[in-house]
């Protein structure tokens, strides 16, 4: 087996971040994915920026990156690398996953390094052994390198590696946690069960930031700088248009079995509820002294817009679209809307917005938006 070479299967799209590391410490990379998504290429170019893209480009033209669908091969080459992300994809479980690795095992030569990376629930990588197991003899599986590696974007400066590391799963997982200093001698069941309390350690920080910003509505620090801070860069959240990211659905099933429901998902929902009541509230008092507020919304449409009434709102959409095509569209609505709603995160639609309306144009960015407070 090449030492720098690693086949990854990723399950749930999440694999984009080891797969990036290992590309930058010049492992050759056979990626499978599960997502649906053909290209790794369309997956970096729709959640990450130009310098993801022409790395993976440059590493495609050097084949130094080989992209599959058949998935059911992989192994074969004695360095399997999983990337999942409990809760993060609707359409995989943990029993999927499960009866996945067990048809793959038979794949596995005598050598082999079987190695999990993302976030997984306490138990879920002794279940993966044991699955492993049903496919291959105890002697053989001895024999191999069977690790967890919890996702280190959510860890702090520390990740616990669970197994035990080989020169060849050492190398993989030093690329993987980059910088992050490696708490290596745990068993599978203790790194699980560290990544989740420094998980919750990091939701209890968020939670009294956000209690801060449900207390006192008027603080000048947005919401998604604050949860930005503490889940990390991938974080965003509108309080009013979106509510579903996977890392909060996560937190919630952790929540939910340990701390009885209570924590940071409550305390979100309530600050939601508040913003969408005082949010409603904003567009009656602008409505008044007008026949029918104009309202255009630039980027996803909002739910909560379709059931005001149709006697004072009238709403316009336009999609997330390039610089140039979104400047020349909202060039049209100017003067015929009085208020902007951005539900777009892209940094120049606020930007075109400004240039091209009037200044009596009440502008709302719902990425920032918290209320008005009392």
């Amino acid at each position: 087996m090449n030492n720098k070479e690693v086949e990854l299967l990723d399950i749930d799209g999440t694999g984009i971040y080891p797969a990036l590391r290992l590309l930058r410490k010049n492992f050759k990379v056979k990626y499978y994915s599960m997502t649906g998504e053909r290209s790794i290429t369309h997956l970096v170019e729709r959640c990450l920026g130009p310098a993801h893209v022409r790395l993976i480009a440059d590493s495609i033209n050097k084949n130094r990156l080989i992209q599959s669908s058949r998935y059911l091969e992989a192994g074969s080459t004695g360095m399997l690398l999983i990337s999942y992300l409990s809760e993060f994809s609707r359409d995989f479980r943990d029993t999927d996953v499960l009866r996945l690795a067990q048809k793959i095992a038979k794949n596995l030569p005598e050598d082999a390094s079987f190695i999990v990376t993302g976030i997984t629930y306490p138990g879920f990588m002794d279940k993966l052994v044991e699955s492993i197991k049903k496919e291959i003899a105890l002697e053989k599986l001895d024999g191999q390198s069977v690790l967890y590696i919890p996702s280190p974007i959510f860890m702090g400066s520390r990740v616990p590696v669970g197994g035990r590391l080989t020169k060849k799963s050492g190398q993989v997982a030093h690329a993987i946690v980059g910088g992050k200093k490696i708490v290596a001698g745990l068993s599978l069941l203790e790194a699980e069960v560290s990544s989740i309390i420094m998980l919750l350690r990091g939701a209890s920080i968020e939670i009294t930031a956000v209690e801060s910003l449900l207390l006192s509505r008027k603080l000048s620090v947005p919401p998604r700088t604050v949860l930005r801070s503490s889940l990390g860069r991938g974080v965003r959240l509108s309080l009013i248009a979106k509510r579903d990211h996977p890392v909060l659905r996560m937190i919630n099933r952790v929540e939910s079995n340990l701390l009885m429901g209570r924590g940071v998902m409550r305390v979100l929902l309530r600050m939601s509820r508040a913003a969408e009541v005082d949010f409603a509230n904003l567009l009656n008092r602008l409505c008044k002294g007008r026949g029918r507020l104009r309202i255009l919304v630039i980027g996803g449409e909002l739910k909560m817009l379709s059931e005001l009434p149709s006697r004072k709102f009238v709403v316009y959409h336009i999609p997330r679209m390039t610089p140039d095509m979104l400047e020349e569209k909202v060039k049209t609505y100017a003067g015929k809307c009085d208020v902007v709603l951005l539900t777009s995160r892209d940094k120049y639609a606020s930007r075109i917005v400004k240039t091209s309306m009037g200044e009596d144009v009440v502008v709302i960015n719902l990425y920032d938006y918290v209320g008005m407070g009392e």
